[in-house]
């Protein structure tokens, strides 16, 4: 078995334990592997659900992008190419399934060996799997999100040395609540607006109705997607929610919490989730979610407006610390949950360092200020000074419909008349501008107006917990916001790696 000169080690914490990730290939899920890799490598093994047709296929997904080199590049580095390889092959399994399916679905010819040796072995699930999208269709959300976890939970009741579930929700499940926010959980069937009848079956039930309507006459799949976006965005409306993905989160929670049995819960919840601030290094990301594409629109001096409050709370968190909060919360959980228990965690910002938007507004302003981006022609960009603010969104769409649409009707006119091709290319481009920033407006609005708190006494005290009974080194497993220079970590860290990543 590969391990790790003495002097590489690090504390035995999940000493000779069986450990599986849903979601392997997304953000928080890999920074977990490379964690956990680099400072817990005495872990028995480590299975990784990976969408894949086949063996084969998952681990080339494993190797490409999962043990990517820039991420493990640290480690790779500490132990040395041959050193990792080994380590990786020997204790990270790739396994080809899906949490969409009963017992993932789990391919190849060995899959029922693999399936045997996982529900004999495993001892924690650490559940990240999820679609994020805040307008998305209402089907992949259900499908992913809610159908998803039943069937996590469901493998979780059939495996016979399970300490822990954790799973990742999100701390925005709380809508729209105005105050602090507590970290207690959702019972059954429970609305934010005390309108009755929110039933979970009814809603998978209803959303495959609709499908197999739209699907029996014979609609287009761009009619399927809006039809599906617009009944999520609707449903969760209807019971308090301000989108699909928090209303599909909040019902995972309630499943979970009602039918886990015996089966000790953790519960996440993150709030925005950014850029990794100094593990295993600083500056990495994934993708193009979170606030990057605010960072973005602003950098290339397409967002000059914006429907928020300077006053509204951005509660942010690092990556890092967000993963080095789930390894805290599963070795003190794995002694201390009582079967059955459920505990809950805000990952959060807004009580212990709190930044506001229009603070992250001007320290935009400042980096793209300093750090111009050219468009494709050698042209320096100049970003608005100040953004203008709206008390609602409403006022904010009223503004832009009679400086930005209305005018853009006018071009449009003319360019039906002229045909000119400048013309055609102007209002193309203006156009799409100006769309983007609506749409970017109206999925965000919830929280560029959001001024309550998370409160986060439970994570408070696993950090104590942590210290006090572990004796862990606080800066191996740091999440405590309170260490977070925001202007240096926006500027240094956040900024730049949108930039280097996206632009």
């Amino acid at each position: 078995m590969a391990s790790l000169p003495e002097d590489k080690q690090n504390p035995h914490l999940f000493h000779n334990m069986t450990i599986l990730v849903t979601g392997a290939t997304g953000f928080l899920a890999k920074l977990f592997v490379e964690k956990m890799v680099r400072t817990q490598s005495d872990f028995k093994k480590m299975y990784l659900l990976i969408r894949a047709d086949d063996v084969s296929s998952a681990n080339q997904r494993l190797l490409d992008e999962v043990i990517e080199k820039e991420l493990f590049g640290v480690v790779g580095e500490q132990w040395g190419a041959d050193e990792l390889k080994s380590f990786i092959s020997e204790k990270i399994v790739a396994v080809p399934g899906d949490i969409r399916s009963l017992d993932f679905g789990i391919k190849g010819d060995d899959s029922n060996i693999m399936l045997q040796n996982m529900l004999t072995d495993i001892n924690v699930i650490v559940h990240s799997a999820a679609t994020l999208q805040f307008d998305g269709r209402y089907d992949d959300a259900i499908n992913t999100n809610l159908k998803g976890t039943m069937n996590v939970l469901s493998f979780a009741q059939k495996c016979t040395n399970l300490k822990l579930l954790l799973h990742v929700s999100t701390a925005y499940v709380c809508g729209e609540r105005e105050g602090y926010i507590s970290e207690k959980p959702f019972n059954m069937g429970e609305s934010l607006n005390e309108v009755d009848g929110l039933n979970i079956e009814t809603e998978i039930k209803m959303m495959e109705e609709q499908l197999s309507e739209l699907k029996a006459n014979k609609a287009t799949e761009n009619e399927v997607k809006l039809a599906m976006k617009d009944m999520g965005m609707q449903r969760a409306k209807k019971y308090g929610w301000p989108n699909t993905y928090v209303f599909t989160k909040a019902m995972t929670e309630m499943w979970l919490g009602h039918w886990k049995g015996d089966i000790p819960l953790v519960i996440m919840r993150p709030t925005i989730v950014t850029c990794t601030l100094k593990d295993p290094f600083p500056g990495w990301m994934q993708g193009f979610g979170s606030i990057n594409g605010f960072i973005i629109a602003y950098g290339k001096g397409i967002m000059k407006y914006l429907s928020f409050d300077p006053q509204a709370n951005m509660d942010m968190i690092p990556g890092d610390m967000v993963v080095n909060a789930i390894i805290c919360a599963i070795i003190v959980n794995m002694k201390q949950l009582n079967l059955g228990d459920t505990i809950i965690y805000h990952i959060s910002s807004s009580l212990r360092n709190r930044i506001n938007y229009g603070r992250f507004v001007s320290l935009n302003f400042k980096y793209f200020t300093m750090n111009p981006w050219f468009d494709k022609n050698g042209k320096m960009i100049k970003v608005a000074h100040e953004l203008q603010s709206f008390h609602t969104f409403a006022a904010f769409h009223t503004y832009m419909k009679f400086y930005y649409l209305m005018p853009l009707k006018v071009l449009q006119l003319v360019n039906k008349v002229t045909r000119l091709s400048i013309i055609e290319t102007t209002f193309a481009n203006l156009n799409k501008g100006v769309n983007f920033v609506i749409r970017l407006a109206h999925v965000y609005q919830p929280y560029t107006y959001f001024k309550s708190i998370f409160e986060d006494n439970n994570t408070e005290k696993l950090r104590e917990e942590v210290r006090r009974i572990y004796e862990i080194d606080e800066s191996m497993f740091d999440f405590h916001p309170g260490s977070i220079d925001w202007e240096d970590y926006l500027m240094n860290t956040q900024f730049p790696a949108t930039v280097k990543k996206l632009f």
